[in-house]
């Protein structure tokens, strides 16, 4: 509808809004729907209303509806894979699985980094038993994410499930070590480490018996994972790529890092190399063999800022301090508003109780990149922390200016009511 063509319209659509904002404040969710049914009436095909409306749709649990007008919404948005992400996660729910995979699929062809995107799909086909592409969608995010504890314990069920128990124990070990109260963790080793480990701890199973040096006779020291390979192909460095990616695939990080390491042997001045088997060692956390090879990538690409990063997450796991510190004021050197190294520091801050110290690097953030979500949502706990409440919740409120259904800033906004009210009372 034109706005100029009905005034009358356009009012009542602020209004119902405002009024739907603020039963949405009083988590009144079900009066917050029917005012943003009534603006959408008013004025169609309004994509932020369009968007709350199908969020909100969605948080009461009526699918169908939450379908429907993310449909819609897709039809005005449909380059914008967060979009398109909020509707494959409606048609899942609806049970509209045609429409999920279309959407879906769309979504990530759209943003291949969309974090959401790839946890939906990846959720989709475990529970479609299809362990190891979910695995590999759950690596893929934990590259990212490292710490996403839900993203490790579901790739340690597909690798289970998909017949990898020893590196599944790996990765629930992994949960453990963050979080030592974690149940789901714990049962699963109690099934998985009698069948898996019948011989002491098993540590050996997981840990690869060659070194990421670079020999000085050439490669001749093939691990014992690849000793059934035909002699031939092994002089080739895509033979041993295409089985480091077969087996990265599958959820075989052993497998992976060894023929990354026979790679490397053939071609050991490649810093990309050198680099992706950092990665992978990383993820088996193999910290001291990770943080060789991104050193020997740094020392092959020393202008290569995301290389100085790697080392530096990876000494800081090592809690090598010196070594992290002079990392990663080599990223900020090379990339002073490198928003992973910024993002790194101001975290460090943070838990080290400098709280205005991480405020302003997350502020700088914001700077270059207003819509970092990590950034916003970091920055609100700052401010929550000092009890600047309404900083917390202006920073809270733009998450959901971008996503309105991110879990994170919807419970802080209600941790800082119950503090407002808790005020008012006092």
């Amino acid at each position: 509808m034109n706005d100029r063509q009905d005034p009358g319209a356009f009012r009542l659509a602020e209004q119902a809004v405002a009024y739907a904002d603020w039963h949405h404040q009083q988590n009144n969710l079900q009066a917050a729907r029917d005012f943003l049914e009534l603006a959408n009436k008013a004025v169609p095909g309004r994509c932020g209303i369009l968007r709350a409306l199908g969020s909100l749709n969605y948080q009461v649990g009526d699918w169908p509806r939450s379908q429907a007008v993310l449909t819609e919404l897709v039809e005005l948005s449909s380059e914008d894979s967060e979009v398109l992400s909020l509707h494959a996660a409606a048609c899942l729910k609806a049970g509209d699985e045609a429409a999920f995979e279309t959407s879906i699929k769309r979504a990530i062809d759209l943003d291949p980094d969309n974090v959401e995107a790839g946890r939906l799909l990846a959720g989709f086909l475990m529970q479609h038993k299809a362990y190891l592409p979910a695995a590999r969608l759950y690596y893929g995010l934990l590259r990212r994410l490292p710490s996403d504890i839900p993203a490790l314990l579901s790739l340690g069920k597909c690798l289970y499930h998909g017949g990898d128990p020893e590196t599944a124990a790996a990765v629930y070990e992994r949960v453990q070590q963050m979080d030592p109260t974690n149940d789901i963790a714990a049962e699963a080793l109690k099934l998985i480490m009698p069948r898996s480990r019948p011989c002491g701890d098993g540590e050996a199973d997981i840990r690869p018996d060659t070194s990421v040096h670079i020999p000085q006779g050439g490669g001749d020291r093939v691990s014992q994972a690849s000793s059934s390979e035909p002699a031939k192909p092994a002089d080739s460095i895509n033979h041993w790529l295409a089985r480091a990616d077969s087996a990265y695939s599958e959820g075989d990080l052993v497998r992976a890092a060894s023929s990354l390491r026979q790679a490397t042997f053939l071609a050991p001045e490649d810093a990309q190399l050198w680099a992706s088997l950092g990665s992978i060692e990383y993820l088996r956390e193999n910290y001291p063999d990770a943080r060789l090879a991104f050193q020997e990538a740094v020392r092959l690409h020393p202008d290569n800022p995301t290389f100085h990063l790697q080392l530096a997450q990876t000494c800081l796991k090592e809690q090598r301090v010196e070594d992290f510190e002079t990392a990663l004021s080599q990223v900020l050197r090379l990339d002073p508003n490198n928003e992973p190294a910024l993002m790194l520091l101001g975290d460090l801050n943070f838990e080290n109780g400098r709280v205005a110290d991480a405020a302003r690097i997350f502020h700088r953030i914001l700077q270059n990149n207003a819509a970092s979500i990590n950034a916003l949502l970091r920055l609100g706990k700052c401010f929550y922390q000092t009890e600047d409440f309404e900083s917390a919740r202006l920073c809270y409120e733009q998450v959901l200016h971008y996503e309105s259904a991110n879990s994170v800033a919807l419970e802080a906004m209600d941790m800082i009511r119950a503090q407002e009210c808790n005020a008012a009372v006092g």
